[in-house]
């Protein structure tokens, strides 16, 4: 069988979740400038801002890191943070639906056993066309709503 990809991380989500670091770095920021911090020179402002810097880095880098692998019978999920990461035999996959009571309504596969996998991040388009392969790979899934 060979390997199929699905790559792409929501970008509506990472947009969403720069906004609010953003937002509570700003406001982080203003309430010490009120509680008098004195921020001087190009020095002090680039110890301000060098940790949002890095969080955003890191925040984009890890968003990039979404991808679904379909091959040799089994799905690999590698989500944003590795503790999501999960790879189950294409056989196991019984259901699958999108969660509309997730933020972001992601794609989940129901498995034989009962349990359930949210492929959370990736991008709408990509797990539409993930949920409409999952019943040609050997999956009992019905068609996805």
């Amino acid at each position: 069988m060979a390997a199929r990809i699905y790559r792409g991380a929501d970008r509506g989500a990472l947009a969403r979740d720069l906004l609010r670091l953003a937002l509570a770095w700003g406001g982080a920021l203003a309430a010490l400038l009120a509680m008098g911090l004195v921020v001087r020179g190009a020095l002090g402002w680039a110890l301000v801002v060098t940790p949002l810097v890095a969080l955003t880095a890191w925040l984009v880098t890890a968003r990039g890191r979404v991808l679904v692998e379909l091959a040799d019978g089994q799905l690999r999920y590698e989500g944003a943070s590795t503790r999501h990461d999960f790879e189950v035999p294409l056989e196991a996959i019984c259901d699958r639906y999108f969660d509309a009571a997730v933020t972001g309504r992601p794609l989940v596969v129901v498995l034989a056993d009962g349990d359930e996998r949210a492929l959370r991040g990736l991008r709408r388009a990509r797990a539409e066309a993930l949920a409409r392969v999952l019943p040609a790979r050997g999956t009992s899934a019905p068609p996805a709503p």
